[in-house]
């Protein structure tokens, strides 16, 4: 990736607030199309499929969120039509399985704001790659934070018990403090093991 369009794709991560969007809802129509990456797009790709769960629920990901985000869009499509920033010449062609409803989105989103199609394919891989791994980079420091409170709590426990009955309301309740911090702990892990979303009224 040529540190120009590094740069410019990470400011635009750096200024949408929240976590990634979550998944459109998965399209069951598939297709085969080919677009014209460079190695770092292709890279990203892989890797984002290994998080979502496949290259198709890849695309799925990143037509539905420019689908949603016309603010997003309007931003990856500014930056393709600076062609000094997309050299297409050295990419290579390549062939992938995607939604049709995903392939429609995105043909329709280049045609609308007057842009090559794989240029925009392109920009958007690389910036859902850096927003990803943005948001999984501060899971990682959750789960080292829920990880001590767990341990602390579970510490509590043992002295409490020192103090208390073993069926005292103060135990029982901590113990059921404990099982929800213990949750939300194997949540995240399950979150950045395998992409499981966390469910946020889980207990």
């Amino acid at each position: 990736m040529k540190k120009e369009i590094g740069i410019a794709l990470a400011e635009i991560a750096s200024s949408e607030s929240g976590s990634p969007p979550s998944m459109d809802t998965i399209d069951a129509q598939s297709t085969r199309t080919t677009f014209n990456l460079s190695t770092d797009a292709q890279s990203a790709l892989n890797w984002m499929a290994k998080n979502q769960g496949s290259i198709k629920k890849a695309f799925d990901f990143i037509a539905g969120s420019l689908w949603k985000n016309d603010k997003l869009t309007t931003k990856l499509a500014d930056m393709e039509k600076k062609s000094e920033l997309v050299d297409l010449k050295n990419h290579t062609r390549k062939t992938y399985v995607i939604g049709s409803r995903s392939l429609r989105r995105i043909k329709n989103i280049a045609r609308k704001h007057s842009v090559n199609r794989d240029g925009l394919v392109e920009l958007s891989i690389l910036f859902f790659k850096i927003l990803i791994d943005k948001e999984l980079k501060n899971y990682k420091k959750a789960l080292e934070l829920v990880s001590d409170l767990w341990q602390r709590s579970s510490k509590t426990i043992k002295e409490l018990s020192k103090i208390l009955e073993p069926d005292d309301p103060i135990i029982e309740r901590m113990g059921t403090v404990d099982v929800v911090i213990m949750n939300l702990h194997e949540d995240i892990y399950s979150e950045l093991e395998d992409g499981t979303p966390i469910d946020p009224g889980g207990l």
